[in-house]
Parts: C-alpha cells; sequence; structure tokens
C-alpha cells in the first residue's frame, strides 16, 4: 500500500470556497453550475473532490475539462477512487480492466474507443491508453489523496484520526463511523446524501447533508450512482454554507396545488419488502409494518428471491401552483419528480407534462 498524498493549503478566507464531487462524466452540468453561480478563479477557490470519471457516457471530456480548470489559479482536484484505479500501473486494479474497457460509461471506454481491444490483453490495454494518453495519467499521478487547510479537510469518501488511502478514498456509509471532528469542517463526497433519507424527513434529498454536530457535509449529489441523482456544488461563504445544483431531466411547471404525503423511501441498506395488493401502476407494499404504495416498476424479484424496493418511496411532494420540476420518470398516472433536489411524486394531472 503507498503512502497518503497531503496537500496543505493557506487559504483566504475573504474568498468563496466552492466544492464539487462525483461529476462521474458530468462535465456539461458542472459546467453550467459554475456559471450558475458565476465562478470566477480569481475570486474563488475550486476544490473538486474525485470521482470525475467513469459512470457516465463523457469520461474523456471531463477528464480533460477538469485539466484545463486545474490550470486556473485556485483550483484543486484530489483522488477519488475511480481516479485512485489509474493512479498507476501497479496499483490498477486489474480484475477490473476488461470491464472498465468494455463499459461505455468508463473512461478505459473512451482511451480505446477506436481500437479494436478484441484480443488485448491486459496489458496491451495498459500500454496503449497510457503511450496514448499519457498526459491524463501523469495529471492523477500527481493529485494529492486529501487537502487540508487552517478550517477544512477536503477528502474523497472519509477522514479519521488515522488515515490511509483506501480509508480516504473507499469508505462507503462514512455516517455510520459516528466520527466527529473537534477543530476542522470535513467535506467529502463519495457516498450519495440521498442515501440517508432517515435524515432528512424520510425523503431521498440530493442536497449537501451538513451536520454541524459532527463537522462533516456530505457533497454527493448521486450522479451515476442514481437514477435521480444530480452534481452539487457547496459554497463556502465566510464560514455559511449554502448549494445548488445541476441535473440532466427535463424541466415543467406545476399546474395545480399538491399536498404532501407518504413517509417511507427504501435504501440499498435496508431494501426488502412484502407485496399486499397489486395496484396497477403500484404495489401496496409492507415495509417494517407500514403500508407503502410503491412505483410497480422499482420492486423487483432479486436473486434472494426477496422483492427488493431499493431506491423506491412513497412520498408525495408538496407542490404549488407555479413551481418548476424536474421530471424523472413519467407514468400513466404518476411521475417521479424532483423539486429543490428533493425526490418524490406527482399526479399527472398536476404537472404540465405537454
Amino acid at each position: 500500500m503507498r503512502d497518503l498524498i497531503k496537500l496543505k493549503l493557506n487559504l483566504d478566507y475573504s474568498k468563496r470556497i466552492l466544492c464539487v464531487s462525483d461529476i462521474h462524466g458530468g462535465y456539461d452540468l458542472l459546467d453550467k453550475l459554475l456559471k450558475k453561480v458565476n465562478y470566477n478563479p480569481k475570486d474563488d477557490y475550486l476544490f473538486i473532490l474525485g470521482d470525475v470519471i467513469n459512470r457516465g457516457e463523457n469520461s474523456l471530456s471531463s477528464i480533460n475539462y477538469i485539466i484545463e480548470l486545474c490550470k486556473k489559479e485556485n483550483v484543486y482536484m484530489i483522488k477519488g477512487n475511480h481516479e485512485e484505479d489509474f493512479f498507476n500501473r501497479n496499483d490498477l486494479q486489474r480484475d477490473l480492466i476488461k470491464m472498465y474497457v468494455t463499459k461505455k460509461t468508463s473512461l478505459l471506454h473512451d482511451l480505446l474507443e477506436n481500437v479494436d481491444s478484441t484480443n488485448f490483453s491486459e496489458d496491451d490495454i495498459y500500454d496503449y491508453a497510457y503511450d496514448n494518453y499519457r498526459y491524463i495519467f501523469e495529471f492523477i499521478n500527481n493529485l494529492p489523496d486529501m487537502i487540508e487547510t487552517e478550517k477544512y479537510i477536503f477528502v474523497h469518501s472519509a477522514y479519521f484520526d488515522t488515515n490511509t488511502v483506501h480509508s480516504v478514498v473507499r469508505t462507503a456509509d462514512y455516517l455510520k463511523y459516528n466520527y466527529k471532528s473537534t477543530d476542522k469542517w470535513i467535506i467529502v463526497g463519495h457516498y450519495p446524501s440521498a442515501n440517508y433519507p432517515e435524515l432528512t424527513n424520510n425523503k431521498f434529498n440530493c442536497n449537501p447533508l451538513i451536520l454541524r454536530n459532527n463537522k462533516v457535509c456530505l457533497i454527493d449529489g448521486g450522479k451515476g450512482t442514481k437514477d435521480f441523482g444530480q452534481v452539487n456544488i457547496l459554497m463556502i461563504n465566510n464560514g455559511e454554507f449554502t448549494s445548488t445544483y445541476e441535473d440532466w431531466f427535463k424541466k415543467v411547471e406545476v399546474i395545480n396545488d399538491q399536498e404532501e404525503s407518504g413517509s417511507v423511501s427504501i435504501t440499498y441498506k435496508d431494501p426488502y419488502v412484502e407485496i399486499v395488493e397489486d395496484k396497477g401502476e403500484q404495489l401496496l407494499c409492507k415495509y417494517h409494518g407500514k403500508d407503502a404504495l410503491l412505483e410497480k416498476r422499482l420492486v423487483y424479484l432479486d436473486k434472494n428471491n426477496l422483492y427488493n424496493a431499493r431506491n423506491s418511496s412513497d412520498v408525495f411532494l408538496k407542490l404549488n401552483k407555479g413551481d418548476i420540476v424536474s421530471v424523472i420518470f413519467i407514468g400513466n398516472t404518476i411521475s417521479q419528480i424532483k423539486k429543490d433536489g428533493i425526490v418524490g411524486y406527482a399526479y399527472n394531472t398536476n404537472l404540465k407534462l405537454s
């Protein structure tokens, strides 16, 4: 295991601090965000917390976009687990090479897109990618694993009193460790905030999750891992935290008010339900003794022969006429939507869908 690469910075805290993570091929969304918040490299710091590549169809364009960004002053990137996979020849996870090169949502696929690699060995694949795109590998090789300032610690997945490369780039479910920072805010990505509906009124909330008691902020909006995800930008200005986001969904107007209902949102950590009744577009299910009407397309029989409802919800959002929402999926009578980063449902009669 290699040594952890740390970068220490002294910041001018009169400047705004912008943080993004896990764009996963979504450079276009990041570009929109930077324009949306009037990003200026002279007046702002920009921290990119890894996972620029993979799980999206524009990995090559995204890493090139980030490389250009990092040529500007006050722009810093750290490795995520997906960059760590490409760190160097010895550390590259060889069992993933064949998968990456055939997966259209990976950087390695993009690097060999115009090459017939059918008969390539793992070494052939790596050699071609490295020889033709050495500047990308050199860029990734030179990235730190974490950045520390007088007030903030920026890492991809987690920070503890004792850290390794694996812990800072691959820790899942950071909050289960209940780590509390004593003096510095810890800003992390990697694990979507929507995986904690229990902390956000039982709703899938894709916005940054700010835990003031722990001094931890999770900023991964779920791009590349959630069908309803987004790319967030966290803005720190004079110690105050605000955020905004961009996603790739069609925006529509709300034409009728809608009251809020439902209180069940199911993550992968506890996904199993019992089906009580088929109600057409929805299934009446039991989840820990509670009735939940879940969208049928999201409930499936898994390899354990159990009904899995991960990323399902029975929440209908409160809507006011004139609101603008993102439409994730349009059903016959209901649609999955997102309002202000929060995912739920609306009746089609309440939306201007045509």
